[in-house]
């Protein structure tokens, strides 16, 4: 192994370590209000890659899969979400996409819980890809619109191409789900972009939602 490599692979883990610590240390400190939590056994959720730390006010978070790419920021993320308890389905370099998708397929067939950032790994930020209406398609499994937010100065924003939400320290964040979209098995290509737009305005109205109503839910 090269010094390059074998600095990249330390810079790795320590990353990932530390991410470990944050992520075990806010879990403990972090307060999720969850509103209107789906009443279903297996479901997709949809959510935009700026708030996968809603994740884990998601209910039965032992029977969630969270598909995750295969990048050097997917290996951070993929730890820390291993770390919190849920499941990560990621596929090799070279089938990555086909692999991960039948996982998720496989793990929803099984009555388990998926969750795709549906602008996701790398935007453009705030539209959604088709992958979610074709896993769905296939399993017979509705999507779950889902989004979260607080005012409070600790629900950190970075300064990244998705505008990443962090809730830091003592946060009280909102998190809402929506109603069940399912998927015709005779869905037309026209009708999966229209669905597309559809699935994004779901999850910016949940949003626009919990930001004007956060504190009455916020007391729930």
């Amino acid at each position: 192994m090269s010094s390059k490599k074998l600095k990249n692979l330390i810079s790795l883990n320590l990353t990932k370590k530390l991410v470990e610590i944050l992520f075990k240390i806010s879990s403990h400190t972090i307060d999720f209000r969850p509103i209107n939590k789906p009443n279903l056994d297996s479901y997709i959720l949809a959510l935009w890659h700026a708030h996968q730390c809603c994740l884990y006010a998601v209910p039965n978070r032992e029977k969630v899969n969270v598909m995750i790419s295969n990048s050097r920021d997917g290996d951070i993320i993929a730890h820390a979400t291993q770390t919190m308890g849920l499941k990560v389905i990621r596929g090799s370099k070279s089938q990555k996409a086909i692999q991960a998708t039948m996982g998720m397929i496989e793990c929803l067939q099984k009555g388990e819980i998926g969750a795709i950032t549906v602008d996701g790994p790398r935007g453009p930020k705030g539209i959604v890809h088709k992958g979610i209406i074709s896993i769905a398609k296939t399993t017979n499994v509705p999507i779950i619109p889902v989004a979260y937010y607080s005012p409070q100065k600790n629900f950190l924003k970075f300064n990244t191409w998705d505008e990443f939400r962090f809730p830091l320290g003592f946060c009280k964040p909102v998190v809402k789900f929506g109603e069940p979209i399912y998927v015709n098995k005779d869905i037309t290509n026209e009708a999966i972009k229209e669905l597309q737009n559809v699935i994004a305005q779901a999850i910016q109205d949940l949003y626009d939602d919990i930001k004007t109503n956060y504190k009455e839910y916020s007391k729930m």
